[in-house]
């Protein structure tokens, strides 16, 4: 027997043992990167889980709800377990943003920053290290219920497109570290930008003056529908409000990304007004702000919406964290939508083709024959 070449197999298994046993909350994204030749995750695939994370966020809250209308920066300290199940700690900034939730909410949303050396030192990529965190605005059954419901206009977008931004969802355990009081509540991470174009290999455009032309048809009008489902009017392709934009590598097209429902009828939040610019009358109200040039475009989105309809549902009722009204509520608002793509009468009213007037809904979005 070659006991040199036994002596050589033992010891290098004893090697792969020791490395793989000693992964840590530390440095087991830079080791299990290195073992498996992958690129390393960002701190968003990090904390991304397909159930509620559950964090905590040690902070002065004091500070962060007086400063709320400022850009100031507040360090705070990220706690959470991860997949492996380390408890793993990490310095995170917090800078208030945002432009109607923190002139009306007690809290504002936040913008979490990731210190890039950091991220280096424990194996994460030290790119997208800055994360939107969507929260609760004032105490009360409302504020939970507002986060979930916009969370899940998220999830139904993503439903009809990979052309979307992320979501995790996040039950925080906001620890005062003046006062030391606590402070649960619902809020979701929305992924960077970036990192989605980084995904569908293009980058993101900046600027105002964008036109329809300039946009990806079919993404364009899959934005367009999905803002008349939820009941949104608060975005605009010119003006480059509550959009996004993505050149992709191999297109002169732009891609339509869409963020912040919470405007919509679908979210109805209780700071949210109709749009004056449209003479809108409720929130609930519908009006469809896309373009289409033929009958044949509304009738591709149209069956896309049809074939999405019960994975649509369906998110609604598995969503656990909403009671049975409130669940009731939005399929009811979603049947409106799916009264009017039903009838050809209704269709035409609502999506008209090339230059034609939309027709608006009724205060509660619905369309009558």
């Amino acid at each position: 027997m070659n006991y040199s070449f036994l002596k050589y197999i033992i010891t290098g298994c004893l090697f792969h043992i020791i490395l793989l046993t000693s992964l840590n909350a530390e440095n087991d994204s830079l080791l299990l990167a290195k073992i498996t030749n992958e690129t390393p995750a960002t701190i968003f695939e990090i904390l991304k889980s397909p159930q509620i994370q559950e964090v905590t966020i040690h902070t002065d809250i004091r500070q962060i709800m007086e400063g709320k209308r400022t850009n100031d920066k507040f360090a705070a300290t990220l706690v959470f377990m991860n997949e492996t199940g380390n408890v793993v700690q990490k310095s995170i900034e917090l800078t208030p943003r945002g432009k109607s939730r923190r002139k009306y909410c007690d809290f504002p949303p936040l913008r979490i920053k990731f210190s890039k050396d950091q991220l280096v030192e424990r194996g994460i990529r030290k790119d997208h290290k800055s994360l939107k965190l969507v929260t609760h605005c004032n105490e009360g059954l409302t504020a939970n219920h507002n986060v979930l419901k916009e969370y899940l206009a998220y999830k139904v977008y993503q439903e009809l497109t990979d052309n979307s931004l992320d979501v995790q969802l996040l039950k925080v355990n906001y620890e005062d570290t003046e006062s030391k009081t606590k402070l649960e509540k619902y809020a979701f991470l929305l992924e960077d930008i970036d990192e989605l174009a980084e995904s569908i290999e293009g980058q993101e455009v900046e600027g105002f003056g964008r036109t329809w032309k300039e946009l990806d048809s079919k993404t364009a009008r899959i934005m367009a529908f999905f803002q008349y489902l939820i009941g949104n009017d608060d975005w605009s392709v010119e003006l480059n409000r509550n959009l996004k934009f993505i050149q992709p590598n191999q297109s002169n097209k732009l891609i339509v990304i869409p963020y912040d429902f919470d405007s919509s009828g679908f979210v109805s939040a209780v700071y949210a007004k109709p749009n004056p610019n449209l003479k809108m009358k409720s929130i609930k109200q519908r009006y469809f702000m896309g373009k289409l040039k033929n009958k044949e475009e509304r009738a591709e989105i149209r069956s896309l919406f049809e074939d999405k309809k019960e994975a649509i549902y369906q998110l609604v009722n598995e969503f656990e964290l909403l009671d049975d009204i409130s669940k009731l509520e939005l399929k009811d608002y979603f049947d409106s939508f799916y009264k009017t793509i039903h009838s050809p009468k209704l269709m035409e009213r609502a999506f008209p083709i090339k230059r034609k007037q939309a027709e608006k809904s009724d205060l509660e979005g619905e369309m009558h024959f």
